[in-house]
């Protein structure tokens, strides 16, 4: 049985450990059950076979079998140490017995003794031989696994443990409740080494602690110390890998703290120098905005307690103000005026007392300004404002901010003027909807104005006079449109024939000149505050040059 274990149970060992050979109580507790059993049944049968050949009559023929059988059981002892079979078992029990027969018979006087008083003798040795080899038995049983428990050899303390305890009543047998302890402990050991060797190192480290809480004095305690900082190192080795820096260097951090006295613990340091500086990569090539990333996680690490840990929150803290400028200014130099701006915000705003924040009032001023153009470019006026009131206001002495109040004015003309248009376009939908909604009801019709002459120019020129009692409104949709109110005429009256203009003397009538754009209009008369008037509507083609006029009346029909 010298030799190693199977390659499966190879995590259970110590390094410098080596099994050994099982000494003789190793192969008595190997088969304590029949063993014992063998003992008291030979023994209660030498007392029939003595009963039934009567020793005096043939003293001799039955001490010389028993002896015989001594002699076979040692030789076979000598030729199978590991002698695990019942016969071997019977040999060993035979030997024993006869052993102690033949030292009794030596020390006492045998022919003093009766048949009856040797009968009586072998069930007293049948009594106290029989229990004494079950408890010792299991006490050596016991002991052969708590000697591959302590060597970290789980797999052969679990078999030897599982044998006391399904083979030992814990009545008579005590050991048999501590191996089942014993078992526990190591099927916990066990399962933490697998997640460990499968590479499940989260599930590993959870495992080795909840061990370590269980089991705070047990016999795997170093073991499982040492096995749980290098189950966090190779954990913190992957997440590097992964470039979870951070992570890799809080995982590193509890090698430091907690298995501060385990081999891992002296390479932590170094692994955590050289995970940020493998981190930190792109900060050291110039790569700033792609550092940013990382050096920002760094910096904001909460519980980095342990030195080498401490170090690297501050080198990111020192190396983040130029990085954040850097970036910036390389953002503003790609047109990227908005991400300049936010990132120069937050070095101004984390790194108020930064060297870097004092330099960064020319790049955000240009940023700005750079934005604002933009925005003007894309006739986003309200948009660019804000960012030209920022710059004027925050860098009132920057090279560009007479520039930027100059397009300030230009940015409000041309807001102030979208808004009128926006306000007539209102209107003039609004006109166009009344005229609409007029059509639908009772109407008359509105014939076309005269033309009077021309107007000197392209427009039309329209002269339009009220020649009745009531205020009326023009309203006129085209190419655009227009709303006239012309009050009523105070000596004018309704007429009662259409024969009869009432428009004979405009000189005397109110009236409203218009000039309006060529084309097709559709014209609505409606008198102000009287519904009983049918409003007139008509369409109106008006030319460009051109003179027109045209006189309302109300006429009463009969």
């Amino acid at each position: 049985m010298n030799g190693r274990r199977p390659a499966e149970t190879a995590v259970g060992v110590l390094p410098g450990t080596v099994a050994a050979s099982l000494p003789l109580p190793s192969i008595l507790a190997a088969s304590s059950l029949r063993l014992a059993g063998i003992v008291v049944a030979i023994l209660v049968l030498e007392c029939i076979i003595i009963l039934a050949v009567r020793e005096q009559a043939h003293p001799g023929w039955s001490w010389l079998a028993v002896h015989v059988l001594a002699a076979l059981a040692f030789l076979a002892y000598r030729q199978h140490p590991f002698g695990m079979h019942s016969g071997k078992e019977l040999i060993l029990a035979l030997a024993a017995v006869a052993a102690v027969e033949l030292l009794l018979r030596i020390l006492v006087a045998a022919a003093l003794w009766p048949t009856r008083a040797w009968v009586a003798l072998n069930l007293i040795l049948a009594l106290i031989l029989g229990p004494y080899f079950y408890v010792r038995s299991a006490d050596r049983a016991y002991a052969a696994g708590r000697s591959a428990h302590r060597a970290a050899d789980c797999t052969r303390a679990i078999d030897r443990y599982r044998h006391v305890r399904d083979s030992y009543s814990h009545r008579f047998a005590p050991v048999a409740g501590k191996a089942r302890a014993g078992m526990a402990e190591c099927e916990q050991f066990l399962r933490a080494d697998r997640a460990r060797s499968s590479k499940a190192f989260s599930v590993a480290v959870d495992q080795y602690r909840s061990f370590e809480k269980a089991y705070p004095h047990g016999l795997l305690r170093p073991v499982v110390h040492a096995h749980a900082a290098d189950a966090y190192r190779a954990w913190a080795q992957e997440l590097a890998g992964q470039q979870r820096y951070v992570d890799a260097v809080r995982t590193y951090q509890v090698i430091l703290v907690v298995y501060r006295d385990t081999k891992a613990a002296a390479t932590a340091g170094p692994a955590i120098d050289a995970t940020y500086r493998t981190a930190v990569a792109r900060y050291v090539r110039h790569d700033y905005c792609g550092a940013l990333s990382v050096l920002t996680e760094f910096a904001n690490a909460p519980s980095m307690i342990a030195p080498p840990a401490k170090r690297t929150v501050t080198s990111a803290r020192q190396s983040l103000p130029q990085a954040l400028y850097e970036c910036g200014v390389s953002s503003l130099n790609k047109r990227l005026y908005v991400t300049a701006m936010q990132i120069l915000e937050r070095l101004t705003g984390e790194y108020p007392r930064s060297v870097y924040a004092r330099l960064a009032a020319v790049p955000m001023a240009r940023a700005l300004f750079g934005q604002a153009a933009l925005s003007l470019r894309e006739h986003h006026d309200e948009t660019a404002l804000s960012y030209l009131d920022r710059l004027v206001r925050g860098y009132p002495r920057s090279a560009v901010a007479g520039q930027a109040r100059a397009m300030i004015a230009s940015a409000n003309a041309r807001i102030a003027a979208r808004q009128a248009a926006a306000r007539e376009q209102a209107k003039a939908d609004e006109i166009r909807r009344t005229i609409e909604q007029l059509a639908h009801g009772q109407t008359n019709q509105l014939p076309p104005p005269v033309r009077a002459g021309s107007s000197g120019s392209g427009k039309v020129s329209l002269a339009l006079l009220n020649g009745s009692p009531k205020t009326v409104r023009i309203l006129m949709g085209g190419p655009k449109a227009y709303a006239v109110t012309i009050p009523a005429c105070g000596g004018c009256g309704t007429s009662f024939s259409t024969l009869i203009s009432p428009c004979q003397s405009p000189g005397r009538l109110p009236s409203k000149s218009l000039t309006v754009a060529p084309g097709d209009y559709r014209v609505a008369v409606v008198a102000v505050r009287d519904p009983t008037v049918r409003p007139f509507i008509g369409r109106w083609g008006l030319s460009g040059g051109a003179r027109y006029r045209d006189c309302f009346y109300i006429v009463k029909m009969p």
